[in-house]
């Protein structure tokens, strides 16, 4: 993706329903890499700006299991990453407020990887039960 700015919200995921706290990217401002949480102020320049187009992804568990085969049909190999959203982020006199909307999702992917099963399964391996992640979510439930 590039440069970027960075905005961490506590959603809860439209894919799995886990409630977590999400890292959304933006290209909106001045992409250096600045992070921001809710209720801090963007820079001046950007204070009239009414929303932040983003992408965020969710790594729970769940996520993550259809991100890598949805990769492995892709490219061969997991990716990484959990399942895309894209999202509008709310700014209120140049305030993160924390608000989301616009929300965009790939409705389809449970039909997708089932239907290209065939790509995956011989690939695809679970992750492991130490992961940082998984770690991360189990504490949370």
């Amino acid at each position: 993706m590039g440069c970027y700015d960075v905005i961490f919200l506590e959603i809860e995921c439209p894919y799995c329903k886990r409630k977590s706290k999400m890292e959304f990217q933006t290209k909106d401002m001045n992409r250096m890499f600045n992070v921001f949480k809710v209720g801090d102020k963007v820079p001046e320049e950007y204070k009239d700006l009414e929303y932040l187009d983003t992408k965020g992804c969710c790594n729970s568990p769940e996520c993550q299991e259809r991100s890598d085969k949805d990769w492995i049909i892709a490219q061969g190999s997991p990716s990484g990453f959990g399942l895309g959203i894209s999202a509008n982020v709310e700014l209120k006199a140049g305030i993160v407020t924390g608000k989301i909307f616009d929300i965009k999702i790939n409705e389809n992917i449970d039909n997708f990887l089932e239907e290209n099963r065939n790509k995956w399964e011989k690939t695809y391996k679970p992750r492991k039960k130490d992961n940082l992640v998984l770690k991360k979510f189990k504490e949370i439930k």
